[in-house]
């Protein structure tokens, strides 16, 4: 564990590596308190229990998530390419933290989902407004938000998972490889403004 992490952020990490290896039902305070070398007593300080950490975690994967997707968007005005760069930039990121995607598919599949919506619409504010204003200019199809959100987001899941899974169905470090996945995704959202891009 880094020492230049804050005790928090250990603890964070730390509880991400261990619903890594044995998932939320084996998580309990004294194997985070070993593997963040925090003090059980310290980790009190910071989170109530279990499942305030595991929620905490999801907003601090989602936050690092967010701000990879977001670091280059300033620069870019083109919608259609800003868009196709959030799709890039979500495979790359989870190809980057298979630690994180592989904590953020458990979250989304528990209980725990449905603890604190508000939380997860408030990260995902940034995306979801440019997202509903792509869609007001016709770039992307007139769907539910929800709808969009499965057409272009879970074939990139289906592929890390398959990719994480080493079945050999896909290699995507191969750059053709993403390129075509990421194509099909934007072509299951484009909308009749974004004809040919």
């Amino acid at each position: 564990m880094k020492k230049n992490m804050d005790k928090r952020e250990r603890i964070l990490e730390a509880t991400l590596q261990l619903v890594q290896q044995e998932g939320f039902y084996h998580l309990n305070m004294k194997k985070v308190s070993v593997a963040s070398e925090v003090a059980a007593g310290t980790i009190y300080l910071y989170f109530k229990g279990k499942e305030e950490i595991i929620t905490e975690l999801y907003r601090y994967v989602m936050q690092l998530y967010m701000t990879a997707v977001l670091a280059g968007q300033q620069t870019e005005t083109d919608p259609v390419l800003k868009i196709k760069r959030m799709l890039r930039e979500y495979l790359q990121f989870f190809m980057g933290r298979p630690d994180c995607f592989s904590f953020a598919q458990q979250y989304l599949l528990s209980p725990f989902r449905f603890k604190d919506t508000a939380m997860q619409v408030t990260i995902l504010a940034p995306l979801l407004d440019f997202i509903t204003q792509a869609q007001a200019q016709g770039i992307v199809k007139d769907l539910p938000m929800e709808m969009l959100l499965a057409l272009a987001i879970e074939p990139l899941n289906g592929m890390l998972n398959a990719w994480r899974g080493g079945t050999g169905i896909t290699d995507l470090h191969r750059p053709e490889r993403q390129q075509q996945l990421l194509a099909a995704c934007w072509a299951s959202i484009a909308g009749p403004a974004a004809a040919g891009s």
